[in-house]
């Protein structure tokens, strides 16, 4: 078993001074198993699928803890987490993963008023804040508090209460898992439980009225790190079969491991900028 691991990684007579984990079949290998679990097997059969839930059932006090702790730094009075709340973010992520965007407004002009309004919250002020791709709580809030209108809804003396909800599925064809965050202050004036029309404008509400607004901040999800686990892998594999060529001075016509090294670099850079976590 040894032996077998180790022509698996480094060059050696036994594979004709050449891993085979380069070998062509193998990246072949590997190149199809990657297209065709792509194309056939769903999003219940990922095996990031239960870590992305798991993460989703940690993070929800987490995020809580963390806002609070920013208002206190700023001398203001901690959010009570409110159950309608939460469940007014439950069905705005909900709706974002049915109806596949990733916006305020829905496609159809809902707007997040809508949900809270149906969760039973009779709201003076409202308020939201959203984010995907992230994998854990810090960053989320601290990508809030790096945008001015994220920062603004966080730090609001208008707001009393807040709910979250972090929900995994798929987006545009991506498992992730989307972060909502719903604000509000409750009337003083008892509202007659009705339900809220779906397209109400935001500039006929009392509510804080949010301008779309996105920043990136680096934050592998959880498929693009078994991505680049893979490629730092194989990375490996070139350098090492390289530096043992090298210094064994073993001639041979396969090369250019260095040319390879630095195309896998680039892919990896490229899918950790592409991977970035967002809030809007």
């Amino acid at each position: 078993m040894r032996d077998f691991f180790y022509a698996l990684i480094f060059p050696h007579p036994r594979n004709n001074h050449r891993a085979r984990f380069l070998h062509h079949r193998t990246i072949l290998f590997l190149i199809s198993f990657f297209i065709l679990s792509s194309l056939f097997f769903p999003s219940s059969f990922n095996p990031f699928s239960e870590k992305l839930k798991a993460l989703a059932d940690i993070s929800v006090k987490e995020l809580v803890d963390l806002t609070n702790t920013k208002r206190k730094e700023n001398g203001l009075p901690a959010l009570s987490n409110n159950a309608q709340l939460s469940n007014a973010a439950a069905q705005k992520a909900d709706d974002m993963f049915a109806k596949n965007y990733w916006a305020h407004n829905s496609p159809d002009g809902t707007t997040p008023w809508f949900f809270i309004k149906e969760s039973g919250y009779s709201y003076v002020y409202a308020g939201e804040n959203l984010a995907r791709g992230f994998n854990n709580a810090d960053d989320v809030v601290n990508a809030w508090m790096a945008s001015s209108a994220h920062r603004a809804n966080v730090l609001s003396s208008n707001f009393k209460d807040v709910g979250f909800s972090v929900k995994s599925g798929k987006l545009n064809g991506e498992e992730t898992f989307l972060i909502v965050q719903e604000l509000g202050s409750r009337s003083v004036i008892p509202v007659a439980n009705k339900s809220a029309p779906k397209r109400l404008q935001a500039n006929k509400v009392l509510g804080f009225n949010l301008t779309p607004y996105m920043s990136s901040k680096p934050s592998f999800n959880l498929s693009s790190e078994f991505t680049i686990l893979l490629l730092l892998g194989l990375i490996f594999v070139f350098l090492a079969d390289m530096i043992v060529i090298e210094r064994k001075k073993i001639a041979r016509f396969v090369g250019h491991n260095f040319d390879h090294v630095l195309f896998l670099t680039t892919v990896v850079i490229i899918i950790g900028v592409l991977s970035a976590g967002a809030v809007i």
